[in-house]
């Protein structure tokens, strides 16, 4: 399983992600915090972080804690799709957290039928600790070769 380092450096991979210039707090086990400090390129007319923005972020913890729960030798975890609550204006910097529950259990099943289905829920949070998103990803584990 992989650490926060290495869960950060993942996403160096991933040239849209790294758009964001996120950080990853903590990663290990399937939990992951993630923090968004707000700039002038993430904001909408409103002077409050982008729609796109949050869901880029949101994408990004759920992954982050997928990154950390799983044997990645033997399992490719993947976004099925999702759906997202925008609750508040989102202004500062912004935190994220998402746990991927029981992931033993849940490799158990992708190595007896090829792929699992789970759901993964995030929350974002303000500086003041107000919910400002909740998201849903429905990630897919399948088995390497």
């Amino acid at each position: 399983m992989l650490t926060a380092k290495d869960v950060r450096a993942a996403f160096g991979a991933v040239p849209y992600a790294e758009e964001l210039q996120f950080e990853v707090v903590e990663a290990g086990g399937g939990r992951a915090v993630c923090a968004l400090p707000e700039r002038p390129g993430l904001l909408n007319h409103l002077a409050s972080v982008h729609a796109g923005a949050l869901f880029t972020f949101a994408e990004s913890v759920a992954g982050a804690a997928a990154l950390s729960a799983f044997d990645l030798a033997r399992f490719v975890p993947m976004v099925k799709d999702a759906s997202i609550d925008y609750l508040r204006l989102a202004r500062g910097r912004l935190t994220g957290e998402a746990i991927v529950a029981d992931a033993a259990a849940l490799e158990a099943t992708a190595d007896r039928e090829g792929k699992v289905f789970f759901p993964l829920a995030v929350e974002l949070k303000d500086a003041t600790g107000e919910v400002i998103t909740r998201a849903t990803f429905t990630y897919r584990i399948r088995k390497r070769g």
